[in-house]
């Protein structure tokens, strides 16, 4: 299957519920040949053990809804930041972890960022958010403290 594609991206989605802990998502976009949905699902279920996956062919104008789609996981609220616990273990999980990565002919693409639209942090504000080194992106340290055994949240400025 590995054969058919040329490259694509993917992020991670991290949520987290009472009932069933920690649960990873992948979303990605591949630029390849057909794909069934039986054969992939097959695949997924070597690799992971699990069958769940969806696949949709993507087209035309609806690409650049897809790259959005696909990008915006590592930076959405999540759903735990109410829960200082879970924020220290996923803080601890993903510190210096790729949340969201290119491959094949998509490897190490970077957009052009133009001055008047920059990406807001959605706990601060900020709009210092580093996309230079190779660990994808960063928010501004401003959002996080480094304490003894983990992180914290901090409050966005004058609240």
């Amino acid at each position: 299957m590995l054969s058919r594609c040329w490259g694509g991206i993917y992020s991670f989605e991290v949520t987290h519920s009472v009932e069933y802990g920690w649960h990873l998502h992948i979303h990605a976009l591949i630029g390849s040949g057909y794909i069934g949905q039986a054969d992939l699902s097959s695949e997924w279920q070597k690799i992971t053990g699990a069958v769940i996956v969806d696949i949709r062919a993507v087209q035309g104008k609806d690409k650049w809804a897809a790259v959005k789609e696909v990008v915006k996981y590592p930076a959405k609220a999540a759903s735990f930041l109410g829960e200082p616990v879970l924020v220290n273990e996923f803080l601890l999980a993903t510190e210096r972890v790729n949340l969201a990565y290119g491959f094949g002919a998509l490897y190490r693409v970077r957009s052009k960022r133009h001055s008047e639209v920059k990406m807001r942090c959605p706990l601060c504000g900020g709009t210092d958010i580093d996309f230079s080194g190779d660990m994808g992106f960063c928010v501004p340290k401003i959002c996080v403290e480094k304490v003894v055994g983990g992180y914290i949240w901090r409050s966005p400025p004058g609240k």
